[in-house]
């Protein structure tokens, strides 16, 4: 019972941080589309083999850069409410940043032609 109770509150919290990162009031499209990046990159890359998933003392972990989701086995799953919420944010910043240094890199050649 207290591993239901825990997976509970795990989602609960999770789903709370999801329903305020997605004011769409407050945000912008850009903003939109990389938080929906951001959960998408999240799930894909943490069950990918040797990146985000890996097998320690019979316990299936995934998640990158941190643990995001464990198997225990007997279908006994537990989330990692840190570990996801902080993927899902480097995971946001990285893109940011990749769309800051993609549009310098547009303006910069625009200038120069």
């Amino acid at each position: 019972m207290d591993e239901l109770l825990s997976l509970l509150m795990e989602l609960f919290f999770n789903v709370i941080l999801i329903i305020v990162l997605l004011n769409i009031k407050k945000m912008n499209k850009l903003k939109v589309k990389i938080t929906i990046l951001s959960s998408i990159a999240t799930i894909i890359i943490a069950i990918i083999p040797g990146i985000g998933y890996r097998v320690d003392n019979n316990n299936y972990i995934f998640g990158y850069p941190a643990d995001a989701f464990y198997y225990k086995g007997d279908w006994l799953f537990s989330l990692g409410s840190f570990g996801l919420a902080f993927n899902f944010f480097f995971f946001y910043w990285t893109f940011k940043l990749i769309n800051k240094a993609w549009r310098f890199s547009i303006s910069t050649i625009k200038r120069v032609s």
